[in-house]
């Protein structure tokens, strides 16, 4: 892991499966830096139990110093407006693209250049939270396939604009630019 304290500009995408300790790892990434910015992007409306205990746990374990954005879209305009900060964390690419599931693939396509245009245009760190799909059952529904091929594009394109690539499995993390060969 970088010296936090170097992290200006940085693009740094933390990817994994389901509760393997992205979130927490993306969190100790931020490390000691002050003026942070999360961006939580899941709806937390409409929420089952066990997702409130989950977002409930995430809460608890959060700098309380860190301003929080609540957005699921629109994230180009509204990170636009908040450029006094060090360090961005954002979590995740998952919740962003389901609330944008009914997009058409236009809309999509424009959603997601303004995030990609976010990104070339930043001043400060970011950190990316993403879940990695397409690992277990293959989707039997249409809207399935949908969030996965889109979640999995978008990962890939940033992926090849991260200054850093992390994949965390079982609370493990790996460093994918120091340990894999671009395809």
């Amino acid at each position: 892991m970088q010296n936090n304290s170097l992290r200006k500009k940085t693009i740094t995408l933390v990817t994994g499966p389901t509760d393997s300790g992205k979130s927490l790892f993306a969190e100790k990434l931020v490390g000691g830096i002050t003026q942070v910015l999360y961006i939580a992007t899941l709806n937390s409306s409409n929420l089952d139990t066990e997702m409130r205990i989950r977002v409930t746990q995430h809460q608890l374990r959060r700098n309380p110093d860190w301003d929080l954005l609540e957005a699921s879209s629109n994230l180009y305009e509204l990170v636009n407006a908040e450029s006094s900060y060090k360090m961005i964390l954002l979590d995740s690419l998952g919740s962003y693209v389901s609330a944008n599931i009914n997009m058409t693939n236009e809309q999509w396509q424009n959603e997601k250049s303004q995030l990609i245009m976010l990104l070339d245009n930043l001043t400060s760190g970011i950190i990316i939270v993403s879940e990695e799909v397409g690992w277990s059952v293959f989707p039997s529904t249409k809207i399935g396939n949908l969030f996965r091929s889109r979640l999995t594009k978008l990962n890939q394109q940033i992926a090849l604009m991260c200054h850093e690539s992390w994949l965390v499995v079982h609370n493990r993390a790996i460093d994918l630019n120091k340990y894999s060969t671009k395809v």
